[in-house]
């Protein structure tokens, strides 16, 4: 079995057949199988997973939860009873193409990878395509543990890659359960074991923009599981014993997912703004991260938005929302003036 595709499953009844007919239709000449984990759907995905192991008993096999525990239970789920050399997980909504995995094999295969990665198509909700990097190329060109820092901080995106099975089973690296972004602690880590890194330098992955999802949700306060698993990617690269040898890395990433990332999050998913939540935020970080703005990463961009909005948030957290929300109004004006023109046409 040379591959397993992972697919946790939950409540995706409308999305989930466009999902598996790019999976079963893979041109691979070598054997793989498709993991579908239902995470205790409400709808009738279960019994979409089956219709589907029915008719592709080979290539199949549908596990289910009896409790919701989020996608990195599902995940897990999936790694403990995956047979494949390589491990690739796909979100139930999106799709892939259809010579994805072939094309990743091949240049794992090739060049014996711990991890291949590719690029990504991000599809709107009118079809539009939209092509996005996953990780640089030019990362890739770099030796030791110069290309594992640069990866821990741009690792890029996980249903854009295949994995070595043994890569995550000899180190023991699993997704953390029942809180989403599990991603967020995940990768970084998986990049500190990884030895060879490799890429087809072309979009094979099509991501779905889904109002549903929970990454683009309004007023779901499961956005801050983000604060979460920020704070247990750095407690598992310390009890990994990694922690200070990448301190920087790791502390740069969660600088970003825990500090900034979530700042935009409530500011543009929340309505009212959550002015609370961020001086919440920002009094964690004066407490535990008073020096962030000197991490050796994070100081080299000063005119970057992020660097701008932490150092505004910094001193004024009331005024920075006044100022979101004053420019939010700026643009919308903006927008109206023009849908009006066009309209007078």
């Amino acid at each position: 079995m040379k591959l397993s595709i992972i697919v946790p499953v939950y409540n995706a009844s409308d999305f989930l057949a466009r999902c598996l007919d790019s999976l079963v239709n893979q041109t691979l000449e070598s054997d793989y199988e498709i993991v579908l984990v239902d995470d205790a759907s409400t709808d009738n995905s279960y019994e979409l997973c089956k219709a589907y192991q029915e008719k592709y008993p080979e290539l199949i096999k549908v596990e289910q939860h009896a409790q919701n525990k989020k996608q990195g239970a599902a995940r897990n789920t999936g790694l403990a009873v995956a047979k494949g050399e390589y491990i690739a997980f796909v979100d139930a909504d999106d799709y892939v193409s259809l010579s994805m995995y072939e094309k990743l094999l091949t240049l794992a295969f090739q060049e014996n990878a711990d991890i291949v990665d590719s690029d990504y198509y991000q599809v709107s909700f009118t079809g539009e395509k939209e092509m996005n990097r996953s990780i640089a190329p030019e990362l890739l060109s770099l030796e030791g543990a110069a290309r594992k820092k640069q990866l821990i901080m741009s690792h890029g995106r996980m249903w854009t890659k295949i994995f070595k099975r043994s890569l995550l089973a000899d180190n023991d690296i699993r997704f953390i359960e029942k809180l989403f972004y599990e991603d967020n602690e995940f990768l970084p880590i998986v990049m500190c074991y990884s030895e060879r890194v490799v890429k087809v330098d072309e979009p094979l992955y099509f991501y779905m923009t889904n109002s549903e999802s929970t990454s683009n949700s309004l007023n779901n306060y499961a956005h801050f599981d983000r604060l979460s698993t920020a704070k247990k990617m750095i407690e598992n690269a310390k009890s990994r014993k990694i922690y200070d040898e990448y301190k920087e890395e790791f502390d740069y990433k969660f600088i970003e997912l825990f500090y900034i990332n979530t700042i935009i999050f409530c500011l543009t998913r929340f309505n009212p703004v959550e002015t609370d939540k961020i001086r919440e935020i920002r009094a964690y970080m004066k407490k535990e991260y008073p020096d962030y703005k000197k991490n050796q990463y994070f100081s080299k961009r000063k005119l970057s938005y992020g660097y701008i909005l932490g150092s505004s948030v910094d001193v004024a957290p009331k005024a920075t929302v006044s100022i979101y929300k004053l420019g939010k109004r700026i643009v919308l004006s903006k927008r109206v003036k023009i849908l009006l023109k066009k309209r007078a046409r």
